[in-house]
């Protein structure tokens, strides 16, 4: 069995170059870091389910873009991995108008801001508002 540090999954090809820079932190600390992505997720998953591999902390960057993530994020709390971000705190903030609302219902000072909806949703899509 692969047991690692680390596991990773992510999708967004944006975050490249954060990738870049963990993988380099985890070398420099000694950490075996091991990455899921879109082409490499179906193999994990059956890797996880015979058992080759684990990992100790899960750090999930996909889940929110990708429904197909969930089922690792599933893995890693069956396997009792220490989860970066929890799936359900990290859901909370996908909402960025809700979590506006939050944040000035807590007292926190925060800038003045207009949330508009996605202009696939909006009927005003082709025009500016």
């Amino acid at each position: 069995m692969s047991d690692y540090d680390l596991c990773l999954a992510w999708n967004w090809q944006y975050d490249a170059d954060f990738v870049g820079l963990l993988t380099r932190a985890c070398q420099a600390a000694g950490l075996s870091l091991f990455q899921v992505t879109p082409d490499t997720l179906e193999p994990t998953l059956t890797s996880l389910t015979t058992r080759e591999i684990c990992f100790r902390a899960f750090f999930d960057r996909a889940s929110d873009a990708d429904d197909r993530f969930t089922h690792l994020v599933s893995w890693a709390r069956q396997l009792f991995a220490i989860r970066i971000n929890r799936f359900w705190l990290a859901r909370r903030a996908w909402d960025k108008a809700s979590m506006y609302h939050q944040v000035l219902a807590a007292g926190l000072d925060s800038p003045a801001t207009l949330a508009l909806p996605p202009s696939r949703n909006s009927r005003r899509s082709n025009r500016w508002i």
